[in-house]
């Protein structure tokens, strides 16, 4: 599963969040990938996904969409996320 993570620099709730999800991509291993957008210097990207507020997650299964958090969230959301997700083959 890929993880979008939609940041920028001067986000306090994305400050907070950086190294908890890196310990997370860490503990998670080859399980997940997690990508890192700065929304400020990757427009198209920001564009693509519809990302209006930050942080914003985007799981991504197989090519599609199959979650979206917004705002700083507990590490055991994604887990419960990428886990639920790794069930449904």
């Amino acid at each position: 599963m890929k993880i979008l993570q939609f940041t920028a620099d001067w986000c306090g709730a994305c400050k907070m969040m950086k190294p908890k999800l890196q310990e997370f991509a860490t503990e998670m291993g080859d399980r997940i990938q997690l990508e890192v957008i700065n929304v400020d210097t990757d427009q198209e990207a920001t564009d693509k996904y519809n990302v209006r507020n930050i942080p914003t997650f985007i799981f991504i299964k197989n090519e599609e969409i199959v979650e979206r958090l917004v705002g700083a969230q507990p590490i055991t959301k994604f887990k419960e996320i990428v886990t639920e997700h790794e069930s449904k083959n």
